[in-house]
């Protein structure tokens, strides 16, 4: 019997650590890790990691992919193969169709694109302009998608609606740079009272700078992938009052600022809510074969139990359920970035 990991580093070691732990608390059958980091979070690596994960004997569950898009690509494997897949992070509205063996601990976009425009109702005054910067991805288009479906427009208008990739965040290359001014200074020909952006913390990093110079103090609220963000980045004082959506409040529970001071302590960097459900992701497993789960589908029938048969699973990020389509029944959270001499 084999449990899997499929996902970035860090990630990784918050589930070693679930399993470490578990270990330590004794009473687990005989079980066997296979914990695999991807290089990046793109599908081509996850896939090349489900076809090892699928044809590995005894393989019950596999705890990834590091977003949407390489979960959703690795699905098919993993249900062709009756192996149970955990996605701790995937948002994509398309990853409810994935098939009966893939479950995330993350809630989909619709849910995330209602947070935001409630955060945008109640915090800006009607007539606020918005300029929308989205990944190109699955991730950033179905984040936007959510996002205009519910925004009533007529409020808030949206006079800048722009495409991104993630190649901006490589600042060494000159040719990225000159696309973040180019697209900085159509944002400020726009004029927008909100920046709304829909992507990935390490991109908003590089475009920050230009876009404090040219655009001062407007606001920035964003997804969950902003969580990433770093110390360094709370010192520079560019991320001051960035709001994000995100998955659990880290500092909502006595437990959970535990594991951040137990995560630091053991890899010497801030655990985010990706590693709290990676935690919870491979606890998870854990609980289905300590309590005599044994194959794919008994993990899976186990999973659906919760909340059913039997109690939800409480995990660090709270009472763990899933519906029927292995969505987890969980809401999202408000978060603002703290001022500079405030830990992360």
């Amino acid at each position: 019997m084999t449990v899997a990991t499929g996902l970035s580093v860090t990630f990784v070691e918050a589930a070693r650590m679930a399993i470490e732990e578990e270990v330590a608390k004794g009473g687990l059958p005989p079980l066997d890790t296979l914990l695999l980091a991807e290089s990046t979070n793109r599908a081509e690596p996850a896939l090349a990691i489900a076809a090892q994960v699928a044809g590995t004997p005894g393989m019950v569950a596999v705890i990834g992919h590091s977003n949407s898009s390489a979960s959703l690509s690795a699905s098919p494997i993993y249900n062709q193969a009756g192996i149970v897949q955990i996605a701790p992070t995937a948002t994509s509205v398309q990853y409810s169709e994935a098939g009966p063996f893939s479950f995330r601990l993350a809630p989909a976009d619709p849910m995330q694109g209602e947070l935001l425009v409630q955060a945008i109702d109640s915090l800006y005054a009607d007539g606020t302009r918005i300029a929308i910067l989205f990944v190109n991805d699955d991730y950033g288009q179905g984040l936007r998608t959510a996002v205009l479906e519910r925004l009533d427009r007529a409020r808030f208008p949206v006079v800048f609606d722009q495409p991104h990739g993630d190649v901006e965040s490589a600042d060494t290359v000159p040719h990225f740079g000159r696309t973040i001014r180019t697209t900085v200074a159509g944002l400020h020909s726009a004029s927008p009272g909100l920046v709304l952006w829909l992507g990935r913390s390490a991109t908003l990093r590089a475009y920050l700078p230009e876009l404090r110079r040219r655009l001062g103090e407007v606001p920035v609220l964003g997804g969950d992938a902003l969580s990433s963000y770093s110390a360094d980045d709370v010192a520079s004082g560019l991320w001051n009052g960035v709001r994000y959506a995100d998955y659990v409040d880290m500092q909502a529970t006595e437990e959970m600022r535990d594991f951040s001071r137990r995560f630091m302590a053991r890899e010497g960097i801030a655990a985010r809510t990706a590693e709290v459900l990676s935690y919870d992701a491979m606890g998870l497993i854990l609980a289905a074969v300590r309590d005599g789960a044994r194959t794919g589908d008994e993990v899976r029938q186990w999973l659906q139990t919760l909340g059913r048969a039997r109690p939800p699973w409480q995990g660090l990020s709270g009472p763990i359920t899933f519906t029927d389509r292995g969505d987890v029944d969980r809401p999202y959270v408000l978060i603002t970035v703290p001022s500079p001499g405030t830990p992360p």
